[in-house]
């Protein structure tokens, strides 16, 4: 029962992280002219500016990662009272949000090779979405990975939580999980008008 409704609960709890489209939530072309702005602590690239008819554009790209566990695939382990919960840098410009992905790595969740019943639930959360569940298997490394555009734009803090849940639907030592890491990758579109701006290199 109690896996049932836990069930229910990411169920419900997906099905309202996609209830709104990345793509309605994009500004328009007016929107979008906007100076450069500082990320903070991302690593940021910044292509060129193209310069057309008074309007020039770029594109900037931020990158972050965070290290969570050890090299080996049990030498991270993390159990039901060791979830994780950390930031990432919100990386927003005044620009069109292309792409935003996040992913991660882990090892030995027992999800795939496991009946309904008893399978190993490791709970991914960014912002305040549940977004999926770790699929692996027995001593198996996997990555995944996430569009996460919907939770960037709806962010309006100056950090983002990252959360596994690890063992979802346990409180005793059932199920353990060795995550490597997680990253954040974006990619902005940025426009502005020539006269506005004195271009700027990112240090």
């Amino acid at each position: 029962m109690k896996f049932a409704i836990c069930l229910f609960a990411l169920g419900c709890a997906l099905m309202f992280a996609a209830g709104a489209s990345a793509e309605d939530m994009l500004p328009d072309d007016k929107d979008a002219l906007a100076p450069f702005e500082d990320v903070g602590p991302a690593e940021t690239t910044q292509t060129a500016p193209i310069c057309v008819d008074d309007i020039c554009s770029y594109t900037i790209t931020t990158y972050q990662e965070i290290d969570l566990g050890g090299p080996g695939c049990y030498d991270g382990y993390r159990w039901w009272n060791e979830d994780v919960n950390t930031y990432f840098s919100d990386p927003s410009f005044s620009c069109r949000l292309r792409s935003a992905t996040l992913c991660t790595r882990f090892c030995d969740a027992d999800f795939l090779d496991q009946p309904a019943s008893t399978a190993e639930l490791d709970v991914v959360q960014f912002g305040p979405y549940a977004i999926d569940i770790f699929k692996g298997e027995n001593g198996q490394w996997e990555q995944m990975c996430w569009d996460v555009r919907t939770q960037i734009l709806d962010n309006n803090g100056r950090s983002i939580q990252f959360v596994v849940n690890v063992d979802a639907t346990h409180n005793s030592h059932y199920w353990a999980v060795t995550v490597d890491y997680a990253s954040l990758k974006t990619v902005w579109d940025c426009r502005y008008p020539l006269a506005d701006i004195e271009i700027q290199a990112i240090p």
